[in-house]
């Protein structure tokens, strides 16, 4: 009874197995020339080993191997599966692709250009295609505007498959052209010429200069000085521009000499050289001045060929001179009367001596004044308008007849000048305005009854002249007519200056190298100034509107 149980219990306890042979499978992902592909086994039944085919004459024993295709296509793969029970085997077609391109070149033209460009022919895989250009990361099958070099692309398609290239852009060797100048021989010559030297590119060349003759030889020649532009092209139509100087000396005229007063050299002074090229203001050039310290000399090195005038001063603190033109002689004050200097070649070392004693002007003691103011009557040449003063000129008056120089002076900024002590007698005045001559339309009387003068000057653009613009007026006679009263004279401590009612004037008082001390607008009819600060001396008040112009020297004690 107990055996019975206990058979029956073991058998309820029993599993039952039935073992089975291995069924093949296994999984893949398609790919590219290249890859490394992977092979998972997938198979049942618990395989023990594996025989794997790759369809490439390559085989493997691994359960789960990776494999590299070299070549594009559709391969089978066989995976057999064993174990004790059996074997089983399946076959899968395995596809790897590959992305191909091939590139035309388009080379640089012209040496230094960056014209080059690339086209490129993809084909295999799948598209689209993605392209990647390094360097300048262009994104486009073809690229344009390339300089020469060598260019690497990558041409991806949609399955990642990817084909590096490179493609190298060549040029012609670049058009070089060195330029040697050959100065001009000496100032102001057209001697000077340019070699040109061409290299490179693909000759022949063809030249064109840029001078006035607009020569078209390898070499430029008769070139004056200045810059010059070359254009060199050759068989392809590639150019280079070039450029090169012809460079000039320096003149080498030379006009020297001495400036004496009294008979003596003088200490401290000034030399201008003036060129003249004809006989108007636009004609006569300040070219150069010279600062005399010591010993009356002076020296104006490399002038240019031309004709030349030259004026002289002398420090009027040390000598009582006016400035003065050399003529040959004693010296004048006029620029038409100056003796010509001539430096007749740039190339000879031409040079002239030129002596000139200041003409005197002597001490006066006399009670007579002559005021005025120089103004523009047509405006143009001293880009002035009708009525505005001319400052910084020579002005001079003298004795008529006999032309004594009897004083000199320059006009200040507002045009005005001034004349003192002068004697009794008949006087002229001239303005030194180069290329203007001087048209004296009258003579000024200083007699005991009318010593003291205004006149006006006016430079006429039109015939080149300045003169008088009206006749002389007496101050006395304009202060009496004007109703305008200045006084004390001489003044110390109060000047009084009375005006007509309803008007207002303007007030400037000078010194007597036309420094204007005071200015101010008279606005009452009694106007008393100030002149304790004022130092000793002689000054010139002048009181003026629209309708009066009155001058009058003024002492102060």
């Amino acid at each position: 009874m107990k055996k019975i149980t206990l058979l029956t219990l073991l058998l309820s306890l029993t599993t039952i197995i039935f073992a089975q042979a291995p069924i093949a499978n296994f999984t893949w992902a398609d790919g590219c020339i290249g890859d490394l592909l992977s092979f998972t086994d997938n198979s049942t039944n618990s395989p023990t080993t594996w025989a794997w085919d790759f369809g490439d004459g390559t085989t493997s024993n691994l359960q789960n191997p990776s494999h590299v295709y070299t070549a594009a296509g559709s391969y089978f793969v066989t995976l057999v599966v064993s174990n004790t029970f059996g074997s089983d085997s399946i076959n899968n077609a395995v596809n790897i692709y590959e992305v191909l391109a091939s590139h035309e070149i388009t080379d640089v033209y012209c040496g230094g250009l960056c014209d080059g460009s690339v086209n490129l022919s993809p084909s295999g895989g799948n598209l689209p295609y993605v392209y990647n250009w390094t360097p300048g990361g262009m994104t486009t099958q073809n690229v344009i505007n390339l300089c020469a070099g060598t260019y690497s692309y990558t041409v991806t398609d949609m399955n990642g498959c990817i084909y590096n290239g490179n493609a190298t852009i060549s040029e012609p060797s670049p058009i070089v052209v060195s330029l040697t100048p050959n100065n001009v021989s000496c100032f102001g010559a057209n001697d000077g010429s340019i070699n040109s030297t061409p290299t490179g590119g693909t000759p022949p060349y063809i030249y064109q200069w840029d001078d006035p003759l607009l020569q078209t030889t390898a070499n430029a020649n008769s070139l004056t000085p200045g810059s010059y532009s070359l254009t060199t092209t050759d068989a392809n139509g590639c150019a280079s521009t070039d450029n090169a100087s012809i460079s000039e000396p320096l003149p080498n005229g030379t006009i020297a000499g001495e400036i004496n007063y009294q008979g003596s050299p003088i200490n401290s002074g000034s030399v201008e050289l003036i060129r003249k090229d004809g006989s108007t203001p636009a004609d006569l050039t300040l070219i150069d001045s010279y600062t005399i310290t010591t010993g009356g000399t002076f020296n104006f090195p490399n002038v240019e060929a031309g004709l030349y005038i030259i004026k002289a001063y002398g420090d009027t603190n040390l000598y009582n001179s006016a400035p003065t033109y050399s003529d040959g002689g004693l010296g004048t004050i006029q620029w038409n009367l100056a003796m010509e200097w001539d430096i007749t070649s740039n190339c000879s070392n031409d040079s002239q001596s030129v002596y000139i004693s200041l003409i005197e002007i002597p001490t006066l003691s006399g009670s007579g004044s002559i005021n005025g103011q120089l103004v523009e009557s047509g405006g143009g040449v001293f880009n002035k308008a009708p009525g505005d003063p001319i400052g910084d000129i020579d002005i001079t008056v003298e004795q008529s007849p006999g032309g004594a120089i009897m004083g000199a002076t320059t006009t200040d900024t507002a045009g005005y000048f001034y004349f003192d002590n002068l004697p009794e007698g008949a006087y002229v005045v001239y303005a030194d305005m180069h290329g203007y001559s001087m048209n004296i339309s009258g003579t000024i009387d200083i007699n005991s009854t009318n010593s003291d003068f205004d006149i006006n000057l006016c430079s006429d653009d039109t015939t080149f002249t300045v003169g008088m613009c009206d006749n002389p007026t007496s101050i006395e006679e304009n202060i009496t007519n004007s109703g305008i009263e200045i006084y004390p004279n001489p003044a110390k401590e109060i000047l009084n200056i009375t005006t007509p009612q309803k008007e207002i004037f303007n007030l400037t008082i000078s010194d007597v190298t036309g420094k204007i001390i005071l200015n101010q607008k008279l606005n009452t009819q009694n106007n008393q100034i100030e002149v304790t600060t004022f130092v000793s001396g002689i000054y010139f008040v002048r009181v003026f509107n629209e309708t009066h112009n009155i001058f009058q020297k003024l002492i102060i004690e």
